[in-house]
């Protein structure tokens, strides 16, 4: 019979890993029957076997992938977490760190009695393992996070073009890279933002654009009066090239998602008309803001676009994994030209306070007699002392701040 002293070296390991696996690892007296028909006589050594401790970085590493957890009962005290061999040290197990786990004391003692299986302690290793390589490629994305913020309302006049258009400059006075896209029918957005001269006579044309030119929508990206601002007419670009919804969804979504990728923040004006572009901006964004005004059919208005949101997020759930787009949230219903002069006015407010605490931003807009309301031209932009400039200044904060909140919770 040959005699073996038990070691941890990986040449003993590879003479025993037969007997082992004959026992079955099922117990200590399994494995020592298994090593008694292999030919081997089993002698502890109790010189050599806790001769080779724990490494400190070994340690470390044990509680960042378990998140300093016990990986069988996520308990989290960390005055009983302990390191735990899976195939235990006497039985031939390592000190690598594909053998080690932590464990709280009660489950660390289950596991050496055996009412806590191998199999259950290594499934609950492979589990820590994944949702730490998922984390660290999650960590990895977050620097391209776009924070993609959709404007819409089913009811027209409510300021949604001005408002996205004095978003999006206040957030490149921050310094940020920002994409307008204007998915509106009529393109107020591209209209009173583009600097170029020739754009109101390349809008004049009518003739849609020969597919074999090859002209693709990252050509379609303007430059407007603010370096880090730009541009992106989609519904124009739609409409030149012809696109169908069957066909071409999918092509477009896909060049339109690695074309965000560029920017830091993109606000997309969508009014209430269907169209293909409204269909993409709303797959394409994170965030909604649902401006509307305190009456009747400012309630209604709501309630539909809650609906579309709600119909566009179960679609998405049907789109690929490969666009990584995630659920269209409310960011906040903006409530726009507010104002309280009737005791009817004060009745409504106090519906929408009670209908809706979970939506409603906590900055809303009055009506400003320096701003102009309506104007051909939506990109006046206030004076800094004005009224105006304070609110979009406060709003743009609390969306940031609702953004954060959201990435946090999520």
């Amino acid at each position: 019979m040959v005699h073996c002293v038990y070691t941890s070296s990986e040449k003993i390991l590879t003479e025993i890993f037969p007997a082992v696996e004959i026992s079955g690892r099922k117990n200590k007296r399994s494995i020592k029957d298994g090593f008694k028909t292999k030919g081997f006589m089993i002698q502890e050594n109790s010189e050599n076997k806790n001769s080779d401790p724990i490494r400190e970085t070994d340690r470390k590493i044990l509680f960042q992938e378990s998140n300093s957890r016990c990986i069988i009962c996520f308990e989290k005290n960390i005055k009983v977490l302990e390191i735990h061999h899976i195939i235990f040290r006497k039985n031939g197990g390592s000190n690598e760190l594909e053998n080690l786990c932590v464990l709280c004391r009660n489950c660390h003692a289950k596991a050496h009695k055996g009412d806590i299986s191998i199999e259950e302690v290594f499934y609950a290793k492979i589990r820590c393992l994944y949702k730490l390589e998922t984390a660290e490629k999650l960590l990895k994305s977050t620097s391209t996070i776009v924070n993609r913020i959709v404007l819409t309302s089913e009811k027209g006049g409510v300021g949604r073009t001005t408002l996205s258009i004095l978003l999006s400059y206040e957030a490149a006075k921050e310094g940020k890279k920002v994409l307008l896209i204007d998915a509106a029918e009529f393109g107020f957005a591209s209209i009173s933002t583009i600097k170029d001269p020739q754009y109101l006579e390349y809008l004049k044309k009518t003739h849609a654009l020969d597919p074999k030119d090859g002209i693709t929508v990252d050509q379609y990206i303007f430059e407007t009066n603010y370096t880090s601002l730009k541009v992106l007419p989609l519904q124009l670009y739609l409409n030149r090239t012809l696109y169908q919804a069957s066909t071409h969804r999918m092509q477009l979504l896909d060049a339109l998602n690695k074309i965000v990728l560029n920017y830091d923040m993109v606000f997309i004006d969508v009014d209430r008309t269907y169209s293909e572009a409204r269909a993409l901006s709303f797959l394409l964004a994170d965030f909604a803001v649902i401006p509307i005004q305190s009456d009747r059919d400012g309630v209604m208005a709501l309630k539909r676009t809650l609906r579309i949101i709600e119909m566009f997020n179960r679609e998405k759930k049907l789109l690929p994994e490969k666009f990584g787009l995630s659920e269209l949230q409310v960011l906040g219903v903006l409530l726009n030209k507010y104002r309280i002069k009737t005791n009817w006015e004060r009745q409504r407010a106090f519906y929408f306070q009670k209908e809706f605490p979970k939506f409603l931003l906590k900055t809303y807009f009055c009506e400003d007699t320096k701003y102009p309301p309506f104007r051909n031209d939506y990109s006046i932009i206030p004076k800094p002392d004005s009224v105006m400039a304070f609110q979009i200044t406060q709003l743009y904060r609390e969306l940031k701040d609702n953004i954060e909140l959201s990435r946090k919770e999520n």
